[in-house]
């Protein structure tokens, strides 16, 4: 049995119609365009919290103020940071005090060293002299040319080593100070 209104496995015009009523009424409604809003800040923008507002009229109030209290907050909390690093670099400074004053007191306590010692060098020296004077005044005159010969000699010696020991102590210095790591 064929059935009128199909011929040959194609649909006629009146039945295209109801296919096309019923695929209609299984598609879903068409929907609104989906639009994006951005926000920049801590506050919405004053449409959003109209729109909180219908939902709970206590909604726009307690969200600027919750914003309010964040703020707040931060601010603290650049201050609390602010203060402590003020702090950490007086403490830096008073390290850096303390340490260049210990310095200070040691080379004054190496000058008063170095001092002393250039002091009894210069008596020992005069020493000898008055001695050598004197041994070849009472005729001792080999007796007073080693006096005198030992005393130019330690004289010498004391001003070459100095010299030596400077130059050391100026190297020792430089290179401690290149390799000090910054801080």
């Amino acid at each position: 049995m064929s059935t009128p209104n199909r011929r040959a496995g194609r649909t006629l015009p009146r039945q295209q119609g109801l296919m096309v009523q019923q695929q209609a009424a299984h598609q879903p409604p068409a929907q609104a365009p989906n639009i994006t809003t951005v926000s920049v800040g801590p506050i919405p923008d004053p449409n959003a919290l109209g729109l909180y507002g219908q939902i709970d009229p206590s909604f726009p109030g307690r969200i600027v103020s919750v914003m309010e209290r964040q703020e707040t907050h931060r601010q603290e909390l650049e201050k609390f940071n602010l203060e402590q690093s003020h702090a950490h670099n007086a403490s830096l400074v008073e390290l850096e005090k303390d340490r260049l004053l210990l310095e200070k007191e040691r080379l004054q306590s190496d000058n008063a060293r170095y001092r002393r010692g250039q002091q009894f060098g210069l008596v020992a020296v005069l020493a000898g002299y008055v001695l050598a004077g004197v041994m070849a005044f009472l005729g001792h005159e080999i007796f007073a040319s080693v006096i005198g010969g030992v005393s130019s000699a330690s004289l010498v010696t004391a001003f070459i080593t100095e010299r030596v020991f400077d130059n050391k102590k100026d190297r020792t210095t430089t290179e401690s100070s290149m390799t000090k790591p910054e801080g």
